[in-house]
């Protein structure tokens, strides 16, 4: 064998051994089990929901709202059968007075009570529901007491506030000697003698 033809030989022995070498995968290397890693953070692929604010807790403490009973009319009516009452009720707090519905009535509202001797209750009526009465603001309710429950012997006609035991707080007030109001029977029976249409009573604390 020449010089030349052993040079050859040498030549594809080196190049099919490198061939066979360069085609083996990597010891210990799972082709398989590679994957390629996300350029984007999941957190901006798929973002989780936004948490909800807290919900603001309604109020436990002492109710702010003040109702005042201000002022009671009385006009009689025309064929002498009823006596038409009107109630004026102001809120002089700082927190709206709210009544709620139930299914035995209204859980906040007026009503009118006839006294006879001894202050004996001769007639009551629940003349009114009230719902709500905001700050610095006031409503007037309207009812009737016929004329036949208003006798001789009858001494005062009473309007109040009244609250029933599952109310929500802010029917609740501090003050108790503003929720109610009185007119003497005998009084507005003279004021009517007299010719005048509507007997009118203001509370003390609204003068």
């Amino acid at each position: 064998m020449n010089y030349q033809t052993k040079l050859l030989l040498a030549a594809v022995a080196v190049t099919s051994v490198g061939s066979s070498v360069l085609a083996a995968p990597a010891p210990g290397v799972n082709p398989g089990s590679v994957t390629a890693l996300p350029t984007t953070p999941r957190s901006v692929l798929a973002p989780g929901p936004v948490p909800a604010a807290p919900a603001t807790p309604a109020p436990t403490g002492p109710c702010l709202a003040e109702l005042s009973m201000n002022q009671v009319d009385v006009t009689r009516s025309a064929d002498g059968a009823t006596y038409n009452v009107s109630v004026t009720i102001a809120n002089i707090g700082t927190e709206p007075a709210v009544g709620s519905q139930t299914a035995a009535g209204g859980t906040l509202g007026v009503s009118i009570a006839v006294l006879g001797i001894g202050r004996a209750q001769t007639y009551f009526v629940q003349m009114a529901d009230i719902n709500v009465i905001h700050p610095a603001t006031s409503r007037t309710f309207t009812g009737s007491i016929p004329a036949r429950q208003v006798t001789s012997l009858s001494r005062e006609i009473t309007a109040r506030i009244d609250r029933g035991p599952d109310a929500p707080r802010c029917a609740y007030d501090a003050r108790a000697n503003n929720d109610g109001l009185g007119i003497s029977v005998p009084t507005m029976r003279a004021w009517f003698t007299a010719g005048n249409a509507t007997y009118t009573r203001v509370a003390p604390w609204a003068r």
